[in-house]
């Protein structure tokens, strides 16, 4: 390498510029990669979700929304809460913890399995829009 004197700095030579590299042969990929990498890139272009969207009922005025506008809905509703009456809802005072846990064990269990995996769901897609707004 040659010093150049006036900035104090160090150059390659011309000689030592690296050389074109031949043009990428496209047929040389398998078929498979190129059409995956196509999926990849349609999906990222996707204007609607894949999904359908899960609607629940505003609690003021029983309109149906998604996750993020009945957020958005929810201050400016007007209606009046809907009261449904729930007659399984029963207030029990527990003393203690264990007897909160063996409680909400009981309760659990009871549910079929289709219904805790329907309240696990919700709970997680509760989870994630609440951490998406931040």
């Amino acid at each position: 390498m040659e010093e150049d004197p006036s900035r104090g700095r160090t150059h390659k030579p011309k000689d030592s510029m690296p050389r074109r590299i031949k043009r990428f042969d496209l047929s040389a990929v398998p078929d498979d990669v190129l059409f995956a990498e196509s999926a990849r890139r349609m999906r990222a272009r996707q204007k609607t979700p894949p999904r359908a969207e899960v609607l629940r009922p505003c609690p003021k005025c029983g309109a149906p929304f998604g996750a993020r506008k009945l957020r958005a809905h929810i201050p400016t509703c007007t209606g009046t809460t809907v009261t449904k009456g729930s007659r399984n809802r029963t207030i029990r005072k527990i003393s203690s913890l264990e007897d909160q846990d063996a409680q909400n064990y009981r309760y659990w269990q009871s549910l079929s399995v289709g219904e805790r995996l329907a309240a696990v769901c919700e709970v997680t897609e509760a989870a994630y829009s609440i951490q998406k707004v931040r």
